[in-house]
């Protein structure tokens, strides 16, 4: 065997020994290092593992070079008596990592004969000298050299130099530090052999005379480190307009990265803050038919706990304000969990998404805002799922859905239309489009629209649509935008946006049908909550007990329906469910007080309140509204010009009862006495 310490000892650079089987019988730890293995995972392995396509060079004097085939064979397909008859072979070439990545190497192979009078080949390896040479210090260049040595040295940004091949040839310590790998690992690099195809196309692309660049993230291959970077790649030409190899020039973009997180988590949250207002509404709505159900149904079990009878009828009246309350927290808990998929932070998990249910989701939460300004229409082809981080696309088109309804600038709905469609292209992506009739978009401003910061609202961040394109980008998807035009071609008023993206799998599509979903059950009862008792008063007092007519107009049919089932036993209640029908009603009907919702999605009730003031003024005093918020200026306006009382949502049964019957009371007073029963 071969003395490991005088091998050691006297061969600096990497040292291979090779049996006459062509095995490897003995390596140093420099050049296990240089490959990227430990010792004993390469003895006693076919050198032939370590060799490359590439053939090594023999470099001649004149600077030409001729391929060494007789390196190759020695070393991996004839035996080792053949070196050990020739002289020693001296070349360049590359030698293969552990990771696949080529490394360009100096070789020196010599045959020699142990003590035992076996051959053995010997190779060894040195590593390749930086390819950036200097002039001679006395040299008239030499000032000049040292100046781009320096610059080369401590540029802010990370060098690299490759030549003819793709092989690094020089790097800076910036390089070194943004890669984390070692300088004796990066020089000499076949950069054409990375695991990166991206990268070694744009390597192809400067090596074939033109600029690449590439941004993403690089896992280096011979450190464990994976770094988000971007690379500028372009081409070096010699005097006679000869490839000469390239430069590439890399910034490391983690801070960048984490940035746009933060700016994209900032525009989540601004334009949850934008929905937070409409959902209020949407939030206390079925709060109000809870709280007015379970205080219902309190009522009858306090009836029965101070000995009352409990017939049939109030059994029913029970059950069904406990189921009354039971769906309206299942609803409170269904718009939280939109919310929740809306805001959530982790948007590096991605899964095969349904983009219908995204699009539905996106669509419940933008509902407030749309609701009495336009006309929702859907129209749902059959398509494939998308590869998708669910909250990323739900955000996506959240905030192409309030740019809809934002440049939507009158309330009259029935002229106005958003529309919401998927389908599948010819090539198997999946099509979704998002139109308004709204103002649409300038001339002027169509370049613009996606840039960061740029905004034509008075108010906003100006990162929505650039951040909806960054989400289709990072999907491998595309985004446009266009003026819709009718059937003969006329452009038509409002914004189209159309994104397309990549379906998830080559796999036909599957039609998306309903999904059912078990409830949740409904949630602890809160022992704490106080009961609200009736107001002292009401029974003794005549006038206050006085039974009177009352019109629900809420377009929620399960708060009217409560309202209506809690307060029947005194008074004759009716509902209407829309605001032409409330109107309708009004319009020949003669009631007490009419209670009405404030946001109704055909005619709202401030519209309402207008046409029955203009024909029936002393109606409209006996207005009382239900709000869950007024979240639109028209609204805030509307509440703070007319006097008439309000009710906000959820609102106390008590305090609902003691109201409707002071108005009741007070409108029979008002009446002439012939009239009063």
């Amino acid at each position: 065997m071969v003395d490991r310490n005088v091998l050691e000892d006297g061969f600096p650079d990497g040292i291979f020994t090779v049996g006459e089987s062509l095995q490897i019988d003995f390596c140093s730890d420099s050049a296990a290092s240089l490959v990227g293995y430990a010792p004993a995972e390469l003895v006693g392995s076919p050198f032939a593992r370590l060799m490359c396509d590439r053939v090594p060079v023999r470099v001649r004097d004149d600077g030409t070079s001729e391929p060494l085939p007789e390196l190759v064979a020695a070393l991996a397909e004839a035996d080792a008596r053949s070196v050990g008859a020739s002289d020693s072979i001296r070349g360049v070439g590359p030698i293969r990592h552990k990771s696949g990545v080529a490394i360009e190497v100096g070789w020196l192979v010599l045959g020699i004969v142990s003590r035992a009078g076996g051959p053995r080949i010997v190779v060894s390896l040195h590593r390749l000298e930086e390819s950036i040479r200097f002039a001679d210090p006395k040299s008239e260049d030499s000032n000049a050299d040292r100046v781009h040595q320096i610059i080369f040295d401590n540029a802010p940004v990370g060098i690299i130099h490759f030549d003819e091949r793709g092989v690094i040839t020089a790097c800076n310590d910036l390089f070194v530090t943004i890669i984390g790998s070692t300088r004796n690992h990066l020089v000499g690099l076949d950069t054409r052999t990375l695991p990166s195809p991206d990268i070694v196309h744009c390597i192809d692309e400067a090596l074939d005379g033109r600029r690449a660049s590439y941004v993403g993230d690089y896992k280096s291959a011979t450190a464990d480190k994976t770094t988000p970077v971007a690379i500028d790649f372009a081409p070096i030409f010699t005097q006679d307009g000869r490839s000469a190899g390239g430069v590439g020039l890399i910034r490391d973009i983690t801070e960048h990265r984490n940035a746009e997180r933060m700016l994209a988590r900032a525009e989540r949250m601004a334009s949850l803050g934008t929905l937070a207002a409409g959902m209020v509404h949407e939030i206390q709505n079925p709060l109000a038919f809870t709280v007015t159900s379970l205080e219902v149904a309190s009522r009858i079990l306090d009836a029965v706990s101070a000995g009352r009878p409990l017939d049939g009828e109030q059994l029913t009246l029970a059950r069904t304000a406990l189921q009354s309350a039971r769906e309206g927290a299942l609803r409170v808990s269904n718009i939280a969990r939109d919310l929740k998929t809306f805001a959530r932070a982790d948007d590096e998990k991605r899964s095969e998404i349904d983009v219908e249910a995204a699009l539905e989701t996106a669509l419940k939460l933008v509902r407030p805002q749309l609701r009495g300004r336009a006309r929702l229409e859907r129209r749902y082809e059959p398509i494939a799922r998308v590869f998708a981080n669910e909250h990323r696309l739900v955000q996506l088109f959240v905030n192409l859905l309030v740019n809809s309804v934002e440049a939507i600038e009158d309330a009259r709905k029935d002229d106005n239309k958003i529309s919401v469609a998927t389908r599948l292209t010819n090539d198997g992506r999946v099509e979704i489009t998002i139109e308004d009739t709204g103002k649409g978009i300038a001339q002027a401003d169509l370049a613009h629209v996606f840039e960061p910061f740029w905004t034509n609202k008075p108010s906003g961040m100006g990162l929505g649509l650039a951040i909806c394109h960054g989400i289709v980008a990072s999907l491998g998807g595309e985004i446009f935008h266009e003026t819709p035009t009718d059937t003969n071609g006329a452009s038509r008023r409002g914004t189209r946006m159309s994104i397309v993206l990549p379906a998830a799998s080559e796999r036909a599509p599957e039609v998306m049908q309903p999904k059912t979903s078990r409830p949740a059950p409904p949630p602890p009862a809160d022992s704490e909550n106080a009961r609200s008792e009736p107001k002292a008063g009401i029974e003794s007092d005549p006038e206050l007990s006085r039974r009177g007519r009352i019109l629900v107009i809420d377009d929620e049919e399960r708060l009217a329906t409560t309202i209506r089932m809690a307060l029947s036993p005194s008074h004759d209640v009716e509902i209407a469910t829309s605001g032409r029908a409330g109107l309708e009603r009004l319009s020949s009907g003669d009631y007490d007080v009419v209670l009405c919702d404030l946001f109704l999605p055909d005619l709202a009730g401030p519209d309402i309140f207008e046409k029955v003031a203009a024909e029936r003024p002393e109606v409209a005093k006996r207005f009382v509204f239900l709000t869950g918020g007024a979240f639109t200026d028209r609204a805030r306006s509307f509440l703070q010009r007319v006097s008439n009382a309000r009710l906000e949502k959820p609102f106390d049964l008590g305090a609902l009862e003691a109201l409707i019957a002071e108005r009741v009371a007070s409108n029979a007073r008002s009446r002439p006495t012939r009239d009063r029963p």
